[in-house]
């Protein structure tokens, strides 16, 4: 997946799917290497949560999903 795909991804998200957020963070990761660390600290949570959340094993509740995937969005767009 494109940086510019996974904008678009971000943007047509619905707080209510958790398997697009698992996506969105996981295609993340994969796009910006420094993703856990970088997203932890933004979004105030631990690394670990972030590799979590990517896997699938958990997510965050679903009004912190919708703030975090503008974060993401944030980052991507200035990449």
């Amino acid at each position: 997946m494109t940086r510019e795909e996974l904008i678009v991804l971000c943007e047509n998200y619905n707080m209510e799917d958790k398997e697009r957020f698992v996506e969105i963070v996981k295609r993340f990761i994969e796009i910006y290497e420094n993703a856990p660390r970088l997203l932890a600290n933004e979004l105030e949570v631990a690394p670990l949560a972030v590799h979590r959340w990517a896997s699938g094993h958990s997510t965050p509740l679903k009004r912190f999903r919708r703030e975090f995937v503008r974060v993401i969005k944030r980052k991507l767009e200035e990449m």
